[in-house]
Order: structure tokens, then C-alpha cells, then sequence
């Protein structure tokens, strides 16, 4: 068994690794746990005493030493059905959520054309937008994102794919990046002409304009939602699109 589909199941990931130990030795002590699993003796006692909480796990004691080992495994599927549950709950909640957002009007009946964001977070708002409400999306300034946004929208860019959403990016300057996401279905790559060192990027979707840059090393987001103004980013991107080359 695979440690992470338990973190999926909301293990930790010690108790996962030390779970994982125990099903491959069947019956063992924590010295031989920690050997197996490679987590720290004292993590071992940790990981073990929540999973003993849990159910998942139990002991029996011969010649003074505790042995443990692993409760019925069928209690996973028990949890996997309550995580489904939990997720299913969520998943109407937000969805009610994004209804009354939707249908919300400003008190002034006056529409807020502006929107700023901060964090980490506040990319993930325009990438799933832009699932959720249109069939292409236009990038100016595109560039190698962060370790940990290069994960989320590797996965992002997969979803994209199946949905039938196209990307047109203009990238900067050629990366690997860049050409990775280059080989992807409804994706089109172009470069500038010459090198821009430049982290900010321009999302450009229906009737919004996502501006995404950074302010002493906080994310922001600059959401402007004016069909006018999209429509003329639009045009902007489309006269770069024809002066980029496809490939440098």
C-alpha cells in the first residue's frame, strides 16, 4: 500500500508511513517499527498512540514487550466512506455558497468592477474560475511559476486539457517550463522577441482581466471584472501574439 493514498484518507504522514510498517511486518515491536518505517523512535510512540485512538491500530504484550499491529483493515474503507461523506457535505456547502455569492447585488445596484487578492490562494482563484466560466484563456508576461504552484497547476493544466479549455501563452523568455507546457492539447506557445525579466502575468478570460504579481514577496491578485477593459487587453495580447515567435 501506497503511504499516500492514507494521507489522503487524513493521515499524517508518519502515521501513514508507520501504518504502512505495520501491515509488511504484520506483528512487531516499535524498535522494529522504527527500522522499517524510518521515523523517529519517538515519532513511532506518537504515530502510533493517534492510530491506537483511532481504532486502526492495537497491541498485545509477550515477555513485557508491546507488540503492535494492525486492527482490521476493512476500517479503511469505513473511513473512505465517511471522507467521501465529508467532502460530498462540503461540496454542497460551497456550492450553495457560490450561488448566493453569484446572486448577491451590490447595495449601491451598482456592479464592483475591482478586486484585490493576497496570498498564496489567490491564484488558485482565478485558475479555477477560469475552468468553471470560459473555453480559452489568454497569458501575457507567462513564466516558470514556484515549486509549489508548478504542482498545483501541473494538475490544473490536466483538468484544463479535459474540459476543453485552450491556453494561448506568451512567454517571456524560452524555459523548460515553457516548452513542457507547450506539448500539452489546446495549448499554444509563443516567445518575445527579446528577454523580459518580468514576474507579472496577465490572465485574460470572457469578460476579466486577472493581473497576478507580487508585492514584498506576498502574491496579489488584481481581478478586473469590465468586459470593455477585456476586451481591450484582448486586442493588446492579440498584436503581441502576431510579432512573438513560436520558437527561439
Amino acid at each position: 500500500m501506497d503511504a499516500k493514498l492514507l494521507e489522503g484518507l487524513g493521515f499524517s504522514k508518519n502515521e501513514a508511513k508507520v501504518y504502512v510498517a505495520l501491515l509488511r511486518l504484520g506483528s512487531a515491536s516499535v524498535g522494529t517499527i522504527t527500522e522499517e518505517s524510518g521515523v523517529h523512535r519517538r515519532n513511532v510512540y506518537d504515530a502510533i498512540e493517534r492510530l491506537t485512538r483511532k481504532a486502526l491500530v492495537g497491541h498485545a504484550v509477550k515477555n513485557r514487550t508491546k507488540y503492535f499491529e494492525v486492527s482490521s483493515p476493512y476500517l479503511l474503507l469505513d473511513m473512505m466512506k465517511e471522507e467521501k461523506k465529508l467532502l460530498e457535505r462540503r461540496e454542497r456547502e460551497i456550492k450553495s455558497m457560490v450561488s448566493r455569492l453569484i446572486s448577491r447585488k451590490d447595495p449601491e445596484g451598482e456592479k464592483q468592477d475591482v478586486k484585490i487578492y493576497r496570498g498564496p490562494e489567490s491564484r488558485r482563484v482565478v485558475f479555477e474560475e477560469i475552468l468553471n466560466t470560459t473555453k480559452q484563456n489568454l497569458v501575457l508576461g507567462a513564466h516558470t511559476p514556484s515549486k509549489l504552484s508548478k504542482r498545483y497547476l501541473r494538475k490544473w493544466h490536466k483538468r484544463r486539457v479535459k474540459r476543453g479549455v485552450k491556453d494561448r501563452l506568451i512567454y517571456n523568455c524560452p524555459e523548460p517550463y515553457a516548452r513542457e507546457v507547450s506539448k500539452l492539447p489546446f495549448t499554444e506557445v509563443r516567445f518575445m522577441p527579446r528577454e523580459i525579466d518580468s514576474k507579472t502575468a496577465i490572465n485574460i478570460y470572457g469578460n476579466k482581466v486577472a493581473i497576478l504579481l507580487w508585492s514584498n514577496g506576498t502574491p496579489v491578485t488584481i481581478m478586473i471584472d469590465n468586459e470593455k477593459v477585456a476586451e481591450d487587453f484582448r486586442q493588446y495580447f492579440n498584436f503581441l501574439w502576431s510579432v512573438a515567435k513560436e520558437s527561439v
